[in-house]
């Protein structure tokens, strides 16, 4: 019998170019989401492996039978090769976080799987049988997350998004949803009347010239919500946070909750455009450079 040693929990994010796992240990890796196993003998004399996994895959590709299992953002339907090779990204990234799979002090692994929101069901369940005897429990996530999954996988859970202001109005429609189907999800919107990213960023590298990133034409979240059915809420002074979030707790259906946090607070760690996860910056103090007074002139 396998001894079990700590628990770690891991995030993963599934690409169709590049896929990435974040651990509790603290390790963060980033692969390229190919796996290619050797065509014939002779390749896998060369190559000295049974599969090869991300850019290595790739550097070898004239030896391998080549597969990017992932390259329409889903798994690929009856494809038994594809799923095979979303089970090596899955095994290689568990591995580079050194996490130990097998044997005494075997890990037991919890883990949050990313998917696309065009995910249909039965391409999820496959994603949740490749992950037999990976995860010891998996969750998959999609956008819009509270919604999709208060309805399908969480239907005895409390689900809560914690949302801003700008990204919430990106699915506003959801309510709409959740108040059909009876889901009583809730929505927590940290409200600082800015695109926060956008802002974050103009403040950092573009010298504080902000443009297109504050909005006071917002609506009133409450009177938005109870249109909708739900119950809403304001809480504008941190002594009323306590009573507020106890309140949202305590009714049985949806809840939004309009919570008024500072302007001009910065939110990190925070992920560089075009950057991987092994790069997200963890302080203002990791920010370094401005961009040049040209691409100033644009803002």
């Amino acid at each position: 019998m396998e001894e079990t040693n700590e628990t770690l929990c891991v995030g993963i994010d599934l690409g169709t170019s590049r896929s990435s796992i974040s651990a509790s240990n603290g390790q963060r890796h980033v692969v390229d989401s190919y796996v290619g196993w050797p065509v014939d003998m002779v390749a896998r004399k060369v190559v000295k492996k049974s599969v090869m996994v991300g850019r290595e895959a790739l550097d070898n590709r004239s030896m391998l039978d080549l597969r990017r299992p992932l390259e329409r953002g889903v798994m690929k339907e009856g494809s038994e090769k594809d799923q095979e090779a979303v089970q090596e990204i899955l095994h290689h990234l568990i591995d580079v976080a050194g996490i130990k799979q097998k044997g005494k002090g075997k890990n037991k692994v919890r883990a949050v799987v990313g998917v696309p929101a065009e995910a249909f069901r039965v391409s999820r369940q496959n994603l949740r049988n490749t992950m037999e005897g990976i995860a010891d429990s998996v969750m998959l996530v999609s956008e819009p997350f509270a919604v999709a999954y208060g309805l399908e996988a969480l239907l005895h859970a409390l689900v809560i998004d914690i949302a801003g202001e700008a990204s919430i109005q990106m699915n506003i429609q959801e309510l709409a949803t959740a108040t059909q189907y009876r889901l009583p999800v809730k929505i927590f919107i940290l409200n600082n009347q800015y695109m926060g990213m956008v802002r974050q960023w103009q403040e950092l590298t573009y010298g504080g010239r902000y443009a297109e990133s504050y909005s006071d034409s917002l609506p009133d979240f409450v009177k938005l919500g109870e249109a909708y059915g739900w119950k809403g809420l304001l809480i504008e002074k941190p002594g009323e946070l306590d009573d507020g979030i106890a309140a949202m707790l305590d009714h049985d259906g949806p809840v939004i909750v309009d919570c008024r946090v500072a302007k001009l607070a910065n939110c990190f760690p925070m992920i560089p455009s075009g950057a991987a996860h092994t790069e997200m910056m963890l302080q203002a103090a990791e920010v370094t450079g401005e961009m040049n007074d040209e691409a100033k002139a644009l803002v």
